[in-house]
C-alpha cells in the first residue's frame, strides 16, 4: 500500500483510493439497474413477470411479480432455474423464460449493464492507465455477485405456495404429497448463478474499464 492510498497489485498496477467501495457500489447499481431493465422489457413486451410456463411447472403456480422478474433476469445470465434439494430432477435450463417469446429476445442484452458499472467505476475514479481500468471494471464483480445473490435468495418460491388437499400441483396433474416438497423451494440455481454472474462481471467488467480507461488517457 503506497502512502497516498493507493494500492499497488504485484507492482504490475496501482489502483486509485477508493476503488474498491467505488467498484462495489458500480457493481450492486448495475444488478439494480439490470432487474429494473428487465422489469421496465417485460411490461413493454405486455408479459406477465409472474405468471409462466416455467413457474406454474416448478411451483404449480404463479410467483409474484418481484419474484418472477428476478427469475427473468437470470434467466437473461443463462442461470438454470431448478428446485432442490431432493426434487432436483425438476431442472430448466438456457433461457426457457426469454425464449418462449421473441418479444422478450432484447432482454438477452440485459448482462450487458455490468460494463456499464465497470465503465462508470472508471470514469468515477479519473483511471487512465489501460490495465488498471481493466482491473478496477473487474471488480465491479465484488458489487454485482452479492447483490445478485440479495436478489436470488429474495426469488426462492417454497413449493408448499400453492399446496391444496395435501399435493402440490407440480410436475403432472397428480402433483406430489406435500410432505415431499417440505423445505423445497425453487428459483436461479446458486452453482450457476456463482459460476455465470461471476464470470460474465469480470469478463464485461474488465472490457468496459479498460476501454473507459483508455478514453480517459487521450
Amino acid at each position: 500500500m503506497a502512502t497516498d492510498g493507493r494500492t499497488t497489485v504485484g507492482s504490475l498496477v496501482s489502483l486509485p483510493a477508493g476503488w474498491f467501495p467505488v467498484a462495489a457500489a458500480c457493481g450492486a447499481g448495475a444488478a439494480l439497474l439490470g432487474l429494473g431493465l428487465t422489469r421496465v422489457g417485460l411490461a413493454v413486451a405486455g408479459v406477465s413477470p409472474g405468471d409462466s410456463a416455467v413457474a406454474r411447472w416448478m411451483v404449480g403456480g404463479p410467483v409474484s411479480a418481484v419474484e418472477g422478474s428476478i427469475w427473468f433476469l437470470f434467466d437473461a445470465h443463462w442461470v438454470r432455474t431448478r428446485t432442490g434439494p431432493g426434487l432436483s430432477d425438476l431442472v430448466v435450463f438456457g433461457r426457457p423464460l426469454i425464449q418462449a417469446d421473441a418479444a422478450l429476445w432484447p432482454l438477452r442484452a440485459v448482462p450487458l449493464v455490468v460494463a456499464l458499472g465497470g465503465a462508470a467505476a472508471v470514469r468515477y475514479l479519473g483511471v487512465a492507465d489501460t490495465l488498471a481500468g481493466a482491473v478496477t471494471g473487474a471488480g465491479t464483480a465484488l458489487g454485482y455477485l452479492p447483490a445478485m445473490l440479495a436478489l436470488r435468495a429474495l426469488s426462492r418460491v417454497p413449493l408448499t405456495r400453492h399446496a391444496s388437499d395435501g399435493r402440490v400441483p407440480i410436475s403432472d396433474a397428480d402433483g406430489i404429497p406435500a410432505s415431499e416438497a417440505a423445505g423445497v423451494a425453487a428459483g436461479p440455481d446458486l452453482a450457476s448463478s456463482v459460476a455465470l454472474v461471476t464470470g460474465l462481471a469480470v469478463i464485461l467488467g474488465s472490457l468496459a474499464g479498460a476501454v473507459a480507461a483508455a478514453a480517459t488517457g487521450e
